[in-house]
């Protein structure tokens, strides 16, 4: 996951660059976008047969929920007695693997350096080649007990 992203796109862009008609279900044809965690931002999904432009929120948990760093969220985990542990055995992870996918146009995103003489450093990925780049996405649908709203 990355850590935040740019997107400076139009709808008929990503139409264009994936070559098939995107319905766009959203209120914009254009964005011009720096995304952080709990941000909004457009995605692609498969709605029925029909590939779809929707916005999403950019985190897995509504703004002020926690979930305590535990086996459950980790997805580099070894267990001496099972082995490796995969992403969709996880309960936090396991239905949005299987069953929730999507495509995250980017312009760019951000990935912190953890080790080394750069660590705590942030690195930017772009192409200069193409102004989109398409990242596999998971998300899950979840309704925030405070306020009702789903995310």
């Amino acid at each position: 996951m990355c850590a935040e992203y740019t997107l400076k796109t139009h709808d008929r862009d990503l139409s264009a660059l994936l070559g098939i008609n995107l319905l766009n279900t959203t209120q914009s044809t254009e964005w011009d976008l720096h995304v952080r965690p709990y941000g909004r931002a457009p995605a692609i999904l498969m709605q029925d047969t029909q590939p779809s432009i929707e916005i999403l929120r950019f985190s897995f948990l509504p703004p002020g929920h926690r979930i305590s760093f535990s086996a459950n969220t980790r997805l580099d985990d070894w267990d001496d007695k099972r082995g490796l542990t995969f992403a969709f055995q996880r309960p936090l992870w396991r239905e949005a693997m299987l069953r929730h996918h999507a495509l995250i146009p980017v312009s760019s995103f951000l990935e912190p350096i953890y080790t080394g003489q750069h660590a705590g450093q942030m690195m930017a990925f772009s192409d200069p080649d193409n102004p989109v780049l398409f990242l596999a996405g998971i998300f899950n649908q979840t309704i925030d007990t405070k306020t009702g709203e789903i995310y």
